[in-house]
C-alpha cells in the first residue's frame, strides 16, 4: 500500500479481511481496498447525511486493547458495524455501512454514554484535556452484534434482523464483575501528573470484547485483572460462552503463563498470545493457546 499519493493509506486504526476486498478506517474515513486489483476507494464520513458536515468532532471510534485484528462485519447484509463518537459531548451510536451501497445508517440502540461519562477521569492540563479511552467494543457473528463495555462484565447481544437486545451479566469469581469509579479531578494538573493519574485509572483493569473459535463453537472473550505496582503485572483471565452466551468455564491463564501479554490474534482456531517479554527486537515471541472441550 503507498503511503502518499492517489490511492495511498497514510494512516489507519485496524482493518479486515471480506470476501474480495480488505476495509483500512481511520478516524473520520474508510479505505476498501480490492484483493484483486490494486483498486481503492475512500469514504469519508462528511459525505454522509447522518453526520454533522458542520461538527469536526465526530470519529470512529476504536479501542484496540486486546485482539488485534477485528470482525466488523455482517456478511449476509456486507455491513459493517461501527461505534462513532462524538468527542465534544462524550456521545456514542451504533452505525452500519452498507458496503455494497456505499450507505451510512444509524441503530436503534441505546448506548450507555452517561455510565461511560461516570467512568472516564478526564483531568485538565490549561488548555487541553486527557483521559484513557474507554470505548465500547463490538463483535458481529452471523446475525448477532456483540457490545461489551471496558469496565463492567454486563454486555448487550444485539439481533440484526430482529432488532431486539440481550442483556447479559455473567457470574465472575475470579476478579470484580465492575471496576470501580475515578475520583473526579477539579483541579488543572501538571502533564506528568495527568500521565500518572491516567496510568492508574488503565491499571485497574479491563473487560475485553469477544471472539469466536469456528472448531470448537464458542465464545470467548479477555479480561484484564488490577496491576499490580507495574503496568504489565497484572492477572490476564480467560471466560468462555457457548452459543446461547451461558458461561461455561473461566480460566486464569497467568497462573498457567505469566508471561501472557493481553494483546492476542487467531491463527488455525488456536490463540496467539503476545509475550510480555520480548528480548530479541528483530524477533516476535508469542504463545498458543489451544482450546478444547468435550461436546
Amino acid at each position: 500500500m503507498e503511503f502518499d499519493g492517489h490511492g495511498s493509506v497514510p494512516r489507519f486504526y485496524s482493518f479486515f479481511s471480506m470476501s474480495d476486498s480488505i476495509l483500512i478506517f481511520s478516524g473520520k474515513e474508510l479505505i476498501i481496498k480490492s484483493s484483486l486489483s490494486s483498486q481503492t476507494q475512500k469514504v469519508h464520513l462528511k459525505e454522509f447525511s447522518i453526520f454533522d458536515l458542520e461538527n469536526p468532532f465526530q470519529n470512529i471510534a476504536y479501542s484496540p486493547f486486546f485482539s488485534l485484528e477485528c470482525n466488523y462485519q455482517d456478511a449476509n447484509s456486507n455491513r459493517a458495524y461501527f461505534f462513532i463518537q462524538d468527542s465534544r459531548n462524550k456521545i456514542f451510536d451504533l452505525v452500519w455501512y452498507d458496503i455494497s451501497e456505499n450507505e451510512f445508517q444509524k441503530v436503534p440502540l441505546e448506548i450507555e454514554n452517561e455510565e461511560i461519562n461516570q467512568m472516564i477521569l478526564e483531568v485538565d492540563l490549561g488548555k487541553t484535556k486527557m483521559a484513557p479511552n474507554l470505548s465500547p467494543e463490538l463483535f458481529v457473528h452471523q446475525d448477532k452484534v456483540i457490545i461489551t463495555y471496558p469496565f463492567k462484565s454486563e454486555f448487550l447481544v444485539y439481533d440484526i434482523w430482529k432488532n431486539d437486545i440481550q442483556r447479559i451479566s455473567p457470574k465472575t469469581f475470579g476478579f470484580p464483575e465492575r471496576i470501580e469509579a475515578p475520583i473526579e479531578i477539579k483541579n488543572e494538573v501538571s502533564f506528568n501528573e495527568a500521565l500518572e493519574l491516567i496510568k492508574n485509572e488503565n491499571m485497574k483493569g479491563r473487560f475485553g470484547s469477544f471472539s469466536f473459535l469456528e472448531e470448537e463453537e464458542i465464545f470467548f472473550r479477555m479480561i484484564k485483572g488490577r496491576s499490580q505496582g507495574e503496568v504489565k503485572n497484572f492477572d490476564l483471565y480467560l471466560e468462555v460462552f457457548n452459543q446461547e452466551f451461558e458461561k461455561i468455564g473461566e480460566q486464569n491463564l497467568s497462573d498457567l503463563n505469566p508471561d501472557l501479554d493481553n494483546r492476542y490474534f487467531l491463527v488455525n482456531d488456536k490463540i496467539a498470545f503476545v509475550a510480555k517479554d520480548q528480548p530479541d527486537e528483530d524477533v516476535m515471541y508469542f504463545y498458543y493457546l489451544n482450546i478444547r472441550r468435550s461436546k
